[in-house]
């Protein structure tokens, strides 16, 4: 399910004082990327990372949670390694097997390596970087109003599910959104930097 929600609305309602919309507005038109303001660190050090991919569209990028790219891991690994860091264990790979597998294969065993066709496609549901994006900023309160699909600058867009046998999850964003939803993070108090992927 898509589902686009504005910033605008909440925007104009906000403490958004520097920058404000019409900086936000011809940084844009001038420079052609968004105003990034810089995130300081919190009390415990930690600053969490949003990385912005252009590669899905001219003005639009995809967010991306602690990394620039989509690169999968190389899953150079043991099933179990695999259960331990991409499941909820051991009894969760079982399952799949049973549900997937046909009945002449039999289950791996925890030390064999794991087929990388297959740790791909259990991998990138929840563990790709636009996945994790998708879950980080829904679990947050940013003060989205519900808008059309017809909002044409400044939204945020949260796809959960494509279509039927399509679960992948991601969040995208236009420009003027990118710039609101770093002053937005900053508003709420999240020590969260968006970046530009190189």
């Amino acid at each position: 399910m898509i589902n686009r929600r504005s910033f605008l609305k909440a925007a104009t309602g906000s403490v958004l004082a520097a920058p404000t919309l019409d900086f936000l507005r011809t940084f844009l038109y001038q420079h052609d990327k968004p105003f990034l303001e810089t995130v300081y660190c919190g009390r415990d050090n930690h600053l969490t990372k949003l990385y912005l991919n252009n590669g899905y569209g001219e003005g639009e990028y995809r967010v991306l949670l602690e990394t620039p790219s989509f690169e999968p891991p190389d899953f150079n690994m043991t099933y179990a390694e695999f259960a331990e860091e991409y499941l909820y264990g051991w009894e969760e790979l079982t399952e799949i097997f049973a549900n997937d597998a046909d009945e002449e294969t039999p289950p791996p065993r925890g030390s064999d390596t794991v087929d990388a066709d297959w740790a791909f496609e259990h991998w990138w549901p929840n563990h790709s970087p636009d996945a994790e994006a998708f879950d980080f900023l829904d679990a947050l309160d940013l003060g989205l109003f519900n808008s059309s699909h017809e909002a044409c600058e400044g939204w945020i867009e949260f796809t959960n599910g494509v279509c039927p046998g399509n679960d992948s999850r991601f969040v995208d964003v236009d420009a003027l959104g990118a710039s609101l939803l770093q002053r937005r993070l900053i508003e709420r108090g999240h020590a969260v930097q968006v970046l530009l992927a190189q």
